[in-house]
C-alpha cells in the first residue's frame, strides 16, 4: 500500500454521486464492481455519462436469482435490469461479455463486462 500523502498524490473524496470533474474531462471510465455498493446508482451512472467523452467500462457482479440481496445501501440487479438502466440514461451496449467463474462451484455470483458508449454512433 502506498502512503499517498509522500508521494504528493491526494485522495479524492466524493459524496458518491456527483463527480467533482468538469464535463468530459475524461475519454472513458472504468468502474470495477462497485455500483451495487451505491444507493444512488442511476444518478451515479449519469454523472459518469457526464465526465466521460466516449467509453464507459463497467465491470459488475449480482447475487444469484435465489439470493437476490436489497437494501438501502447496496442493490443488485439482473443483467436486464442494468441494461434496461443503460438504456434509460442513454448508454448504448457496445459490447456485453459474461465472465466465467474462476471460484469454487457454489459462488453465487454473476459477473459481465459492459463496454458502455456515451454516443450510439461511437458503437
Amino acid at each position: 500500500m502506498q502512503d499517498h500523502h509522500t508521494s504528493g498524490n491526494k485522495p479524492l473524496i466524493f459524496d458518491g454521486v456527483h463527480i467533482p470533474f468538469k464535463e468530459a474531462a475524461f475519454y472513458s471510465a472504468l468502474g470495477s464492481f462497485m455500483l451495487h455498493h451505491a444507493p444512488f446508482q442511476k444518478e451515479l451512472l449519469a454523472d459518469m455519462k457526464r465526465v466521460i467523452q466516449a467509453r464507459m467500462f463497467m465491470l459488475l457482479h449480482r447475487l444469484t436469482a435465489r439470493i437476490n440481496y436489497r437494501s438501502k445501501r447496496m442493490q443488485s440487479r439482473r443483467s436486464r435490469d442494468w441494461r434496461a438502466l443503460f438504456a434509460e440514461l442513454g448508454l448504448s451496449i457496445v459490447k456485453e461479455i459474461r465472465i466465467k467463474r474462476s471460484r469454487e462451484f457454489f459462488y453465487p455470483v454473476s459477473r459481465r463486462l459492459f463496454v458502455l458508449s456515451k454516443d450510439a454512433t461511437l458503437g
